[in-house]
């Protein structure tokens, strides 16, 4: 693994129970369930980042049972483009076919535009 950089900067800089305002789970970010848009989260099996999140927020998506995924790289913490490079792209490739193939296949409705 590669030693960490920049990630480890962010708990340098801010105090102990600093939180993101506007953070991914919000209902006004990706946690809207009525957000018309499939999303696939990517982490390494060792990651510092939680997939509880992740997890939560494709839970709460409107594709969740259908297009929304989640994908964790082996050997891998946070640079998963560095620490298997191969494993991270199959799993895009993957992804992005299973999307359009489920898309096709379930003809998933999407979720009416509000204005």
């Amino acid at each position: 693994m590669k030693e960490g950089s920049t990630e480890y900067a962010i708990f340098i800089q801010f105090q102990v129970g600093m939180y993101a305002h506007n953070y991914l789970e919000h209902s006004e970010r990706l946690a809207n369930p009525q957000l018309n848009l499939p999303i696939s989260f990517f982490y390494g099996d060792i990651d510092w980042m939680d997939e509880k999140s992740g997890r939560r927020v494709v839970s709460n998506n409107y594709y969740r049972d259908t297009l929304s995924q989640i994908h964790i790289v082996s050997e891998s913490d946070h640079h998963m483009y560095l620490d298997n490079p191969d494993e991270f792209v199959a799993l895009i490739f993957k992804d992005l076919q299973e999307t359009e193939e489920r898309w096709r296949e379930c003809k998933v409705e999407r979720v009416p535009e509000t204005h």
